[in-house]
């Protein structure tokens, strides 16, 4: 039997994983050398390399490396902004509302996947594709604008 070009490559998620755990792991240093906040911000929008993707129409090697390259660097400034978002968290909080912190963020970021998924696939029927990639390019970019604020805060063990 032979494999097809498509199944050879890796996928999406190898991708993006391999960049999340470079990121995670160079995180403490991009931190220590231009701060917390600058790191998750400027980390929060590693995201936007994902507009490659609605940007793409078919399938070629240009397309399949568009997307290979935004899925890394999203994968590594992701991995870099969750160790860092973690860190701070856990040094803000006091010791004895670290669990109660911590089950509440994973609430309502886990409560929120299957929202975003069914709002996302009632875009995607409703509207097309495109326009629901389109809509999320733009949450993303909200997000990350969302941020800038925070750019100058130091460590927080300071």
């Amino acid at each position: 039997m032979q494999r097809s070009p498509v199944q050879s490559r890796p996928r999406g998620g190898e991708l993006a994983g391999v960049g999340a755990l470079s990121g995670s792991l160079l995180a403490p240093r991009v931190a220590r050398r231009f701060g917390y906040g600058r790191t998750i911000v400027v980390g929060s929008a590693g995201y936007l390399p994902l507009l490659v993707i609605p940007l793409t129409d078919h399938s070629s090697t240009l397309t399949f490396a568009g997307w290979a390259a935004a899925l890394v660097v999203a994968g590594l400034t992701g991995g870099m902004v969750n160790v860092l978002v973690v860190t701070v968290r856990t040094q803000l909080t006091p010791s004895h509302l670290l669990g109660r912190v911590g089950a509440s963020v994973r609430l309502i970021m886990y409560g929120g996947l299957p929202v975003g998924a069914l709002t996302g696939g009632a875009l995607a029927h409703t509207l097309g594709h495109r326009s629901a990639l389109w809509l999320g390019v733009i949450g993303v970019v909200v997000s990350a604008v969302s941020l800038l604020p925070l750019r100058n805060s130091s460590d927080p063990s300071e």
